[in-house]
C-alpha cells in the first residue's frame, strides 16, 4: 500500500496502489489524525492483482491522516501528511 507520490501531498488529489493477495473481500479506509473515518475508498470482493484508485483531496483540510488497508488476514496501515 502506497500513495503514487509518497507520503507528503501537495496537490488536490493522487493514487492510492495496492496489492490483492487474498480472494477475500478488501478494504480501503482514510482516517484523520484522531481515529474518525472519513472515506470508505473500497469495500468489496477484487480479483488477484495490484490496484491503483485515484483519490480526490479537494474537501479535506490539511494535516495527517491514515490509510487502513484490509485483505484476509493482512491488514496494513499507511500515514501522509496532507498541505496544500
Amino acid at each position: 500500500l502506497r500513495m503514487e507520490t509518497g507520503s507528503i501531498i501537495n496537490k488536490e488529489s493522487d493514487n492510492m496502489i495496492f496489492e490483492v493477495i487474498a480472494n477475500e473481500n478488501s478494504k480501503v479506509n482514510i482516517y484523520n489524525q484522531y481515529g474518525i473515518l472519513i472515506s470508505n475508498v473500497v469495500d468489496k470482493n477484487l480479483p488477484l492483482g495490484f490496484y491503483k484508485f485515484p483519490i480526490n483531496f479537494n474537501s479535506y483540510p490539511n494535516g495527517l491522516y491514515f490509510i487502513k488497508f484490509e485483505n484476509g488476514n493482512r491488514v496494513e496501515n499507511y500515514k501522509f501528511i496532507l498541505v496544500k
